[in-house]
């Protein structure tokens, strides 16, 4: 497919991110923390948004965990050696038309703070 130059903002063509595997080692073995995608109730995905201009990988990891769940992380957060790159679907650009055609995503991964609670959602 061929994009449209206009599909790029600050030299990219596709729009940084971040996602943050949050972990927790439970009684029951190691836990791992997934949400609910926002427009997709039936998918699940790990905490994850775009980096903004000037923002560091950490920095942005640890504004999405917290915009989307509450959590702040209070210990280290590590920049694992994984990620992801896709180009967006075909429809999705038509009907979206954003600015990247595609995006990079890398992951991040913190330790729970102790005592944080999640509640877990069974619809």
């Amino acid at each position: 497919m061929k994009h449209n130059k206009k599909l790029r903002l600050h030299g990219r063509s596709h729009r940084l991110c971040v996602a943050v595997i949050v972990h927790k080692m439970t009684s029951e073995g190691p836990k791992v923390l997934i949400v609910r995608k926002p427009r997709r109730r039936d998918r699940w995905q790990l905490p994850q948004g775009g980096v903004e201009k000037n923002e560091s990988l950490k920095k942005a990891a640890a504004r999405e965990l917290r915009e989307e769940t509450g959590i702040r992380i209070r210990g280290d957060m590590v920049k694992t050696p994984y990620s992801y790159k896709y180009n967006f679907p075909a429809d999705f650009i038509k009907k979206e038309q954003p600015l990247y055609k595609g995006q990079q995503l890398i992951i991040l991964a913190a330790r729970a703070p102790k005592g944080v609670r999640v509640k877990v959602d069974r619809r």
